[in-house]
């Protein structure tokens, strides 16, 4: 008895010593945020050149604890600038602009700001530099992108091999302009995906008064696009108030856009302020 006993341990042991080579592992790799100089304001923006500190400035824009510790605040105003290009993670894509097959090393990216109430304010410069390897991989969250949502500016910048896929207001650069957002002269060459408001630069962009404007000016797509409805090359769709309000100029997408309703090469659909309101009902 004592035998068959110890036969059924060995057994076991043996199974569980093969089921924990088998099955994988998540391992996340982690960026620990790095404070960059600069003072954050307009005139002394931040100076980041890595990925802990494109991290930390997320964080401090995100109100993270991680950096929001101590006398220092959330502030959705800082301002910043790229003086290199970053890489977050490498091979996030494939050759043939799909989701590498393994992703289990990758470091995810939380995008920036907090649409529609906390949207980010301030001004962005990516001073002609790229941010390459973001991965965001939620289909049940909303607002998504190298920002969540902008009622600022962010210019110059170009996003590569990086993937994003959430539910609605996605896109390579940020998720939603709200009113007084721009965004001029960068670019998305990475996968966008969710089930509506979907866009390779911008989601979704509206201004809600005639007093306000949001524009999207000098930007365009090569990357792949996809979704359900409202799904566009450079914005999935426009909410406005009337046709002065919000503009999307001199943009272009050379990158595939599939979808099922109101799809575009370039705008998905450009609404009324009435469909703006009955989209929130």
């Amino acid at each position: 008895m004592k035998k068959k006993i110890t036969q059924l341990r060995w057994l076991v042991t043996t199974f569980l010593l093969v089921a924990a080579m088998v099955v994988p592992t998540q391992a996340w790799a982690d960026i620990e945020p790095s404070k960059p100089s600069g003072e954050g304001t307009s005139t002394s923006p931040y100076q980041i050149s890595t990925a802990a500190e494109l991290y930390w400035f997320a964080g401090l824009v995100n109100g993270d604890e991680k950096v929001c510790t101590g006398d220092v605040n959330r502030n959705l105003s800082a301002c910043a600038t790229l003086t290199a290009d970053i890489t977050v993670n490498s091979g996030v894509l494939k050759a043939d602009g799909t989701l590498a097959d393994d992703t289990s090393s990758f470091t995810e990216w939380t995008p920036m700001g907090d649409p529609p109430n906390q949207p980010y304010n301030g001004t962005f410069e990516g001073a002609n530099h790229t941010i390459s390897g973001l991965y965001f991989n939620n289909s049940t969250t909303n607002h998504v992108g190298l920002f969540s949502g902008i009622c600022g500016t962010v210019m110059n910048v170009g996003v590569i091999d990086s993937y994003f896929k959430g539910q609605s207001y996605v896109g390579g650069v940020c998720g939603m302009i709200n009113n007084y957002g721009t965004i001029t002269n960068c670019y998305n060459k990475g996968a966008v995906s969710g089930d509506r408001e979907v866009g390779g630069v911008c989601g979704w962009m509206y201004s809600s008064s005639t007093i306000t404007k949001s524009t999207i000016t000098d930007c365009y797509n090569t990357g792949k696009v996809s979704g359900k409805e409202y799904v566009g090359g450079v914005c999935g769709s426009i909410a406005v108030y009337d046709s002065e309000t919000a503009t999307v100029t001199n943009c272009y997408n050379t990158g595939s856009v599939s979808g099922t309703s109101a799809v575009g090469g370039v705008c998905g659909i450009n609404g009324a302020f009435f469909w703006f309101i009955r989209h929130f009902e």
